[in-house]
């Protein structure tokens, strides 16, 4: 426990004095979970702790903050630093090269691929692709680093089908998202931590709308996979200080791959039209 986190633990337990009962049960929640307070709702800790969201609300209030939200977002903070700084100190020990670095990241790269694949359910993996290719709209959603994922992942699928918006950021894309988002719509969100509020929130939102939700996250506690109708998890282990995306873009690359084969003579037909623009517009400098 690092000393922001030791912070917020003495400064609860000091409020903790003038609680109710079930508000003490939270802040005991709190006290013994303090990772999980980086990512669970008021809901789903009132759950653990058989309360209502409203006392865990409350609670927060009582500790001296002014929404659960801002107690949170405490705990994201202190955890956040302490993820970073402790992964950057723990990707250069034990090297003693720039060659080693080089030899190190490729062998966890496709450990990480490796291990993804193990992991994946065929049958789950084939009902998404048919899913895919049969939803009227497309909605991939992806914030901060996960932007590049989505990205890729949305211009690529829809050059094959069509039909598909990428939402990295807000602003028009994702009030479209929204507005015109129901249930023959599908949408596929990427989180990794710290998990983006943002995407948490567009993918509720369009769960509540009866979209099909398809989440790509890294593991059992991302709050993502309690939203999703599919979902898969990809490893992250880096030798560096941030995530590696590396399992998650191998597995963009079979959705590709895939939808590809099950949607054959759509996609023949929508890349006949693609090439048909680039030649039209000289889209490219060289043939």
């Amino acid at each position: 426990m690092n000393d922001e986190v030791k912070q917020l633990a003495l400064h609860i337990r000091n409020q903790s004095a003038h609680l109710t009962k079930s508000q003490k049960e939270v802040a005991e929640y709190i006290l013994t979970h303090p990772q999980e307070m980086t990512y669970l709702t008021a809901a789903q800790i009132g759950k653990e702790v058989g309360v209502s969201e409203t006392t865990v609300i409350r609670t927060a209030m009582n500790l001296g903050y002014r929404k659960f939200s801002d107690l949170q977002e405490a705990y994201q903070a202190a955890f956040g630093k302490k993820r970073t700084l402790s992964r950057l100190e723990e990707s250069t020990t034990g090297l003693d090269s720039i060659p080693a670095a080089l030899h190190k990241s490729f062998q966890q790269d496709l450990e990480n691929i490796r291990s993804t694949l193990e992991s994946i359910d065929h049958e789950q993996f084939q009902q998404f692709i048919q899913r895919i290719t049969e939803a009227r709209n497309i909605f991939v959603i992806g914030s901060r680093s996960t932007s590049a994922d989505a990205f890729f992942l949305g211009f690529n699928l829809n050059n094959l089908l069509g039909n598909v918006h990428t939402v990295t950021s807000l602003g028009p894309d994702m009030e479209d998202c929204f507005r015109y988002a129901d249930e023959q719509s599908l949408a596929i969100g990427f989180g990794y931590p710290r998990y983006a509020k943002k995407t948490v929130d567009a993918l509720r939102y369009l769960k509540h709308k009866k979209a099909t939700i398809a989440v790509i996250t890294d593991s059992i506690r991302s709050p993502l996979l309690e939203l999703g109708d599919f979902s898969f998890l990809t490893e992250i282990k880096s030798y560096t200080s941030v995530d590696s995306h590396a399992a998650s873009f191998a597995l963009i690359n079979a959705i590709i791959s895939a939808v590809s084969y099950h949607a054959k003579e759509r996609v023949v037909q929508m890349l006949n039209l693609l090439e048909d623009y680039y030649a039209d517009f000289q889209v490219f400098s060289g043939k």
